[in-house]
């Protein structure tokens, strides 16, 4: 159902890598959780640890996500950060809206966390250079320039997307609150490691391909932010 982001990929190569060296294997297991298809954690279980969600709004249903997946890491390039926020629809959503959602965010910086504010949301036609700091929405969505210019030549149906990107609505994410929930954060001559719990929400506006309607995404999320950095790249 959901295809596996290069940059999520990347990371679970560099992380089986970073296994097979440390002799910290257990710990790294203990560090990293694994979300089940009920949004609570299989690993490192702790009872007074709130409880999480990932709400999701999509027309008129509103349902726990099958799956999701918060976590950046330093693996693509030296002094910048790459996060990926992966959400997996159930099966009854999915069905009636085929929808893929991945929001991935490279920033330039030596520190994985993430804080408190508001990040837009844009399509990957839209990515922009500098400092400011939003994310992509790269799950299987085009642009409105693309999803145009496929009417003028005719070519709408070679288009394999559901969904065009709106890319004049408001469409944002939120950090309400940023907790480290980590009392010790791993850290060894290969990579360091922690995690953080994230409250938030956010909204995408998109429009159906096939009737040409406008929906709205939006989702309410209190997860785990783990993050991960290969002191390799981190050398002065």
């Amino acid at each position: 159902m959901k295809r596996i982001s290069l940059a999520s990929l990347l990371f679970i190569v560099m992380l089986l890598a970073s296994c097979n060296k440390s002799k910290k294997s257990n710990n790294i297991k203990e560090e990293i959780g694994m979300v089940d298809h009920s949004g609570t954690l299989k690993e490192n279980l702790n009872l007074n640890e709130p409880e999480f969600y990932c709400e999701i709004e999509l027309e008129s249903m509103k349902q726990q996500a099958l799956s999701y997946d918060l976590r950046s890491f330093n693996a693509l390039k030296k002094g910048a950060v790459t996060t990926t926020f992966s959400i997996g629809l159930n099966e009854d959503m999915y069905n009636q809206n085929p929808l893929e959602i991945e929001l991935i965010m490279i920033r330039e910086s030596n520190s994985p966390k993430l804080i408190t504010g508001t990040y837009a949301i844009k399509s990957l036609m839209e990515s922009e250079k500098g400092l400011v700091r939003y994310f992509d929405f790269v799950g299987n969505v085009i642009g409105m320039e693309t999803y145009q210019k496929a009417i003028a030549a005719d070519l709408l149906e070679d288009i394999g997307e559901d969904f065009v990107f709106l890319s004049e609505e408001t469409n944002k994410l939120i950090i309400e609150s940023v907790e480290d929930i980590n009392t010790e954060e791993e850290e060894n001559e290969l990579y360091e490691s922690g995690r953080q719990l994230l409250t938030g929400s956010f909204q995408v506006f998109l429009l159906k391909v096939s009737n040409k309607e406008k929906i709205e995404l939006k989702v309410d999320f209190k997860v785990n932010h783990d993050w991960m950095l290969a002191n390799i790249n981190n050398k002065k």
